[in-house]
């Protein structure tokens, strides 16, 4: 049986210093609360989203590229006036550029 990767670093490329969490690894990422149950909202709320969009403009499913990401929930003060806010653990993915090692372009067709 082929083992798995769960020990790798989640991050490459960059000083683990600067991350939100040094030395964080694949498994210890599916294990942190607060980056599974951001991932959960995140994705909730990008599903709801695109279903509007895609009710609205007419674009279907395959018009769309979807990118994997990490979402880490706030941990926001007492009394403040929201819940369930997230924000993405690897920012430079959403512009296409890898935090990590390497580049990825989106393929688009017309």
């Amino acid at each position: 049986m082929e083992q798995g990767r769960g020990g790798e670093p989640l991050v490459r490329g960059i000083a683990p210093q600067d991350t939100a969490k040094p030395g964080l690894t694949v498994a210890g990422a599916l294990r942190d609360p607060a980056l599974t149950r951001g991932t959960e909202i995140a994705r909730q709320g990008i599903d709801s989203a695109l279903r509007t969009l895609r009710e609205e403009t007419g674009l279907m499913r395959r018009h769309i590229v979807r990118v994997p990401a990490l979402f880490e929930e706030l941990d926001l003060p007492a009394g403040y006036p929201r819940r369930d806010l997230v924000a993405n653990y690897l920012p430079g993915a959403a512009n296409g550029v890898s935090t990590g090692t390497g580049v990825y372009l989106a393929r688009w067709r017309s």
